[in-house]
């Protein structure tokens, strides 16, 4: 049985993968996202928003966002019948 050399999680569970390393993809994107400048993603969302935002206080737009799998079926949260979780965002001219 082979395992992470980060995690040691075994190459028994389904669908994991290895790099040449010896590191499993999870803990790989894990590290990208140690790596990601997010407050100048957020600034870069929040000037696209500006360039399309309304003036008169009705919303602009609205952005689907994903919050991935309910862990079980029959969890509780917010999930449709796919258990599927998400949330709905909106950039009205009064935000900021």
């Amino acid at each position: 049985m082979n395992r992470c050399k980060n995690c040691v999680m075994p190459d028994t569970r389904p669908g994991i993968q290895f790099n040449e390393e010896g590191i499993c993809y999870p803990c790989l994107n894990a590290e990208k996202k140690r790596n990601i400048n997010w407050k100048t993603r957020q600034d870069v969302l929040r000037n696209l928003c500006d360039r399309y935002r309304r003036n008169d206080g009705r919303y602009d737009c609205i952005i689907p966002m994903s919050g991935g799998k309910v862990a079980r079926p029959g969890a509780s949260g917010a999930s449709g019948a796919s258990g599927a979780s998400g949330a709905l965002g909106a950039c009205s001219a009064a935000s900021g």
